[in-house]
Parts: structure tokens; C-alpha cells; sequence
């Protein structure tokens, strides 16, 4: 008996695991009996010298389950190989004929520590009901997470449908202006905050010519916006950062009174 799969790599591709969908992809194989016999059994899979789970690059392996759908059957090696008890519908293929059989890969992404490539290999076997081997394939199981990152802002913003957060700084004065506000970044490894100003770190009455210089002041630290400015955080692992958000103006002596304004984007981009 031969297995014929179209590939030997099973993968999950361009996975967002800051997405509401569960990593899984199902994949069929053919079981093909050239002998005289009738074939019975049951399908296996067995590990290649490697723990259970997902291996990827400085991380925990990943669990993940492999389904026979067609027995009702769960083939997964957390043990190093699947259950040997013979339960569900029993595999049989008879003289010369060609089985189809799906298999369900679901990997748990409540334990995944970043992005980038992880894998498994395994043998997927045919047993016979005396535990011989009828016929195996070796293959690769594979979850492609793609880097993401997210950012928000929490804390005293007002917001309107169609257009972005609001930060009301109150009666304008020299000096820091710190509320509570955070920036909040989710990042599935290092990233880099950018900022820019529409009127080059001012805040400007309209279009009167009056303004008055601004910095950004995050965490602490001050970033000057004549000119577009950004950190970095850097790291391999998925991270969750809270960073405090004020606003440093400069001397309002002589300014004429009025709302002053700008628009400040921050975005983030993974490294």
C-alpha cells in the first residue's frame, strides 16, 4: 500500500495571531493498495526524533492536534506517537483500489510567543490491526505566523466615527501637560513607533499664523516634532507595552486667544 499526499509540507501560511481566526487547515492523502488483499488498519503518526510541538526560533513548542476526520480519530504524538487503541471507523482498503482520507491540522495559539516559522516532523503511517507498518510518509507540519503589530490609545481621548482620537490639552500653558493617557503597542516582536506632526511640532490657530512649539513626551522622554521622530523597541517575542503620553509646550506669552490645534500620527511598524 502507498500514502500520496500532493505535498510533504502541511502548512498553515500567513497567519495573524492578533486575528479572531483559529490557525487550521485541513489536508487530504490518498491510500493506495497494489496488493491482492484486502488492507486493515488504522492511520498513525509517530514523531522523528524530536519532542511534541511546533519548534520555532527561541520560543516554547506549540501544541497542536492532527485529526483523522474520516475515523473520528485524533492522531497527534504528544506521547511520541498516536494512541494505539483502534477506535472509529477502521481504515480498509480493498485490491487495487484508492482511498481518500482528511486530516485536520489545528495549532493552539494561546501559546504562541512571536512570529516566523514552526514546525513539526512526523511519519504518518498505516497500521495494520496487529500494529504492523502497512505503508508510511514523512511529513512536515508548518505554521507561517506573519509579524503584526497593533496600537491604541487609552485613557482621556474622545473619539467621533471617521476620524481619530481627540486629546484635549485644556487652557493652554507652558509646561507639561501629562493626563492620564497611555500609548499602548502589541507587537509580535521589536517594532518602531513613528510620529509626525502636520504642522511640524506646532500648535497653530487655524490658519491666523499664531502657534506655539510642542514636543511629544513618552515615558518620560521628550521627541521633538519639527521633523518626523520615532523609537524603537527591540526583541524577538511577542510584547505588550504601556507607555505614558503628555505634552511639553513651550511659552504661550503674547499668544492670541483661540483653539490651537494639530494632528499628530503615530504608527507602528514591526522591525
Amino acid at each position: 500500500m502507498i500514502i500520496n499526499v500532493v505535498s510533504a509540507r502541511w502548512s498553515i501560511e500567513d497567519y495573524d495571531p492578533f486575528g479572531a481566526e483559529v490557525p487550521f487547515k485541513q489536508f487530504q492523502l490518498a491510500l493506495t493498495n497494489s496488493g491482492t488483499g484486502t488492507c486493515l488498519g488504522a492511520l498513525e503518526a509517530e514523531l522523528l526524533d524530536e519532542p511534541y510541538g511546533l519548534a520555532g526560533l527561541g520560543t516554547d513548542r506549540v501544541p497542536y492536534t492532527l485529526v483523522d476526520e474520516e475515523a473520528s480519530r485524533d492522531l497527534t504524538p504528544r506521547a511520541g506517537r498516536s494512541s494505539q487503541t483502534m477506535r472509529g471507523r477502521p481504515l480498509a482498503v480493498g485490491p487495487g483500489e484508492t482511498v481518500t482520507r482528511l486530516l485536520s491540522f489545528v495549532v493552539d495559539a494561546s501559546q504562541l510567543r512571536g512570529d516566523g516559522s514552526f514546525s513539526q516532523k512526523l511519519r504518518l503511517q498505516a497500521v495494520g490491526r496487529e500494529q504492523d507498518v502497512l505503508t508510511s510518509r514523512d511529513l512536515s507540519l508548518e505554521l507561517q505566523v506573519r509579524p503584526v503589530t497593533a496600537i491604541q490609545l487609552a485613557g482621556a481621548v474622545s473619539r467621533r466615527a471617521g476620524s481619530g482620537a481627540t486629546v484635549d490639552l485644556g487652557e493652554l500653558s507652558k509646561g507639561l501637560h501629562q493626563s492620564p493617557l497611555q500609548l499602548q503597542v502589541q507587537s509580535t516582536r521589536g517594532y518602531v513607533v513613528s510620529f509626525s506632526s502636520e504642522n511640524q511640532g506646532r500648535l497653530s490657530l487655524g490658519a491666523t499664523g499664531w502657534s506655539v512649539p510642542y514636543a511629544l513626551v513618552l515615558d518620560g522622554e521628550r521627541y521633538q516634532l519639527n521633523q518626523p521622530s520615532s523609537l524603537r523597541v527591540g526583541g524577538w517575542k511577542e510584547r505588550f507595552d504601556r507607555f505614558s503620553l503628555g505634552f511639553d509646550v513651550e511659552s504661550v506669552s503674547g499668544l492670541r486667544a483661540g483653539r490651537y490645534s494639530d494632528v499628530l500620527t503615530i504608527s507602528v511598524r514591526p522591525m
